[in-house]
């Protein structure tokens, strides 16, 4: 069964995607002003931190997302557990009612035994 993603998690992957082009963006636009004569450090430690940034939002993403689907699944098995313990009352409450209509339907039959002795 899929579940769907939490708004939370969507507007975060949002981010992370934004954060991660917004670090390309930036290291292309230093490339183009050092024009490309050099390696240029600082361009690169945007990059490398901007994916690092990024990867780092979609963890808590992914984390938000894995604390929920379990919330749920932990939900459901409750449900089912308490559901299991009901069944099981109505069937303890049907065995006894089975008996309970055995002894009467005995009852009767003592009754109608002792009706017939008479006559």
């Amino acid at each position: 069964m899929k579940t769907d993603k939490m708004p939370v998690v969507i507007v975060l992957l949002f981010f992370s995607w934004l954060i991660a082009i917004s670090g390309v963006g930036l290291f292309t636009w230093n490339l183009f002003i050092f024009r490309f004569n050099d390696i240029n450090l600082y361009g690169l430690l945007i990059l490398l931190g901007s994916l690092f940034l990024a990867a780092i939002v979609r963890m808590f993403a992914n984390i938000g997302q894995m604390i929920f689907d379990l919330k749920a699944n932990n939900l459901k098995a409750n449900d089912l557990k308490a559901n299991t313990e009901k069944l099981v009352k109505i069937a303890c409450s049907l065995d006894k009612t089975g008996q309970d209509i055995r002894e009467i339907k005995d009852f009767f039959e003592k009754i109608e035994n002792r009706l017939d002795l008479k006559k």
